[in-house]
């Protein structure tokens, strides 16, 4: 009878040893067998469950760190097994932002100083981008990049994005006026289309390309330190929402001349909705 309970998966199943006969010692044996094989059975349920904790865990960090490099709908696109991940926005704002004198700064501060530095701000530019609904696309050297209206779009792309940079102008001011350095930044923004896309299959980036992103870049480059240049495109979107001031024609690349210029600051009349972070507390 007990033989039939454990074979019926209980495996507290004991016999009772009335006897030192032979049916006795075969009663005994089973009960040291069935000792056995219960506490094998409990450390391997022990290890399986601390096995699932370390998947579960692992599975976790990967989970962050795919999160770190891709926005949420891509990173899930990818793990469903697509192989080809490409998009076409049609309205989107992209900004560029390059720390000014960083090159004379950089030749002047030792290299744990430098990169303590550079992780500070983009620690701010990173938090200020997930407080506007931003999605940062990627850092070269100490320039910054970021979109509005990408993955998921937005009809007031242009309107987050400059509330970003002039957060971003208020964060490093108030950088530079605590540590003492020279640093300003200086910001670029056009609004227009984009293709968006996973390249690569080692060290994989989320990027952008098209005419838009290029003149984003010009923008920035083009532009002045402490300032915020936006192309006339942008100009339009922005300008019942913000106070503007115009540069002129600007020379962008090969003698091509765009019309641009200058985010001031938000106008009275538009302190609520999406302004916030630093400028709200100015």
């Amino acid at each position: 009878e007990t033989v039939r309970r454990f074979a019926d998966k209980d495996f507290a199943a004991r016999t009772k040893v009335r006897t030192k006969d032979e049916i006795g010692q075969l009663g005994t044996n089973f009960n040291a067998m069935a000792d056995t094989i219960q506490l094998h059975s409990e450390n391997l349920e022990e290890m399986v469950q601390q096995r699932t904790s370390e998947l579960t865990e692992e599975k976790a960090t990967s989970e962050r760190l795919l999160l770190n490099v891709l926005p949420g709908p891509i990173a899930e696109r990818l793990k469903t097994g697509e192989s080809l991940i490409v998009d076409r926005f049609d309205a989107v704002s992209v900004m560029f932002a390059d720390l000014a004198g960083f090159t004379t700064f950089a030749s002047k501060t030792s290299p744990e100083e430098l990169v303590t530095m550079l992780n500070e701000l983009f620690s701010l530019f990173d938090k200020l981008a997930e407080q506007h609904g931003l999605e940062k696309i990627k850092t070269i050297g100490d320039a910054y990049m970021v979109v509005a209206g990408i993955p998921q779009p937005i009809a007031d792309h242009a309107t987050a994005i400059a509330h970003m940079a002039l957060d971003m102008i208020a964060g490093i001011e108030a950088y530079a006026k605590r540590t003492g350095s020279p640093l300003s930044i200086r910001i670029g923004i056009h609004s227009g289309s984009v293709v968006a896309g996973v390249i690569g299959t080692k060290k994989f980036i989320y990027d952008l390309w098209g005419d838009t992103v290029n003149t984003a870049s010009r923008m920035e480059s083009t532009g002045l330190p402490g300032r915020i240049q936006v192309s006339e495109t942008t100009f339009k979107l922005l300008e019942t929402q913000f106070e503007l001031e115009p540069r002129g024609p600007v020379e962008v690349k090969a003698e091509r001349l765009l019309h641009t210029f200058l985010l001031v600051r938000r106008r009275h009349d538009a302190r609520g909705g999406q302004n916030g972070g630093i400028a709200r507390r100015k």
